[in-house]
């Protein structure tokens, strides 16, 4: 039998073509899968994206008051920028007459509170007052206004610490050194608003005296005696009248 080399020749390419195609195919098929799934993470990506935005958003609606004056005053007030987030909103006092909204960062940032401001909202003779209280960073002088110290809980009091019979806010700042100097600093109620009183906070661990109408405070002075300081709230500041060494030990 003859064979016909040129038909041979023709039959092997014809079939290398064939089967390039189908490599060729494959090749393209897989290519636009990868796309495809590629495509499908970055709609995945967006959405979960999305949903945090809408989150963020929905927390803004979340601030809100069963007073109707106090929720609306809030809708007017806080407004949250990119990197802050609502830490928790509730009265302070039983009479609920003082909403706080506590507000922090998203994100952690080294050597800084999460906690970054705070807003007060009360009720005072028919009206809403409003407050705004924002803190220096860590990285800041020590004399700074509102400077917050370790184990700081921003724990928030509302009493009269000027004894004119409006309740005033008083504001943790944490501990000073181990000494056990506990800081606050105060705003007091002031003609329809809440006044910032720096010298309030020399006053550590803080106690009110109802009788005397005074603050005392008391820091330590060695390991056997503390200091017993009293201030007294005079033309709208707080004022040092007296100051005492006393022993830890009490004598039988």
């Amino acid at each position: 039998m003859k064979i016909d080399i040129k038909k041979v020749l023709i039959l092997a390419c014809i079939c290398i073509n064939l089967i390039g195609c189908a490599i060729d195919k494959k090749i393209t098929d897989n290519r636009n899968t990868e796309v495809e799934e590629y495509n499908n993470e970055t709609l995945s990506v967006e959405y979960e994206e999305q949903s945090e935005i809408s989150t963020d958003e929905e927390e803004k609606v979340e601030i809100e008051c069963e007073d109707a004056d106090v929720n609306a005053e809030i809708s007017n007030t806080v407004l949250l920028d990119e990197g802050k987030k609502i830490e928790h909103a509730e009265w302070v006092d039983e009479e609920q007459s003082l909403y706080h909204v506590s507000v922090g960062r998203t994100k952690e940032e080294p050597d800084e509170y999460m906690h970054l401001e705070d807003y007060f909202f009360a009720k005072e003779n028919g009206k809403v007052i409003s407050l705004k209280v924002d803190y220096p960073s860590k990285k800041a002088s020590r004399d700074s206004d509102r400077y917050v110290f370790e184990a700081c809980d921003f724990d928030v009091e509302y009493v009269d610490v000027s004894f004119d019979g409006h309740k005033d806010i008083v504001i943790s700042l944490g501990s000073q050194s181990s000494s056990g100097m506990s800081v606050y600093c105060a705003y007091v109620y002031e003609d329809g608003e809440y006044v910032y009183k720096k010298t309030f906070e020399e006053i550590s661990n803080y106690r009110i005296d109802e009788n005397k109408k005074v603050i005392t405070g008391t820091y330590r002075h060695s390991y056997i005696e503390h200091v017993v300081v009293t201030y007294e709230y005079k033309d709208n500041e707080y004022v040092l009248i007296s100051k005492e060494i006393v022993s830890n030990y009490t004598e039988e």
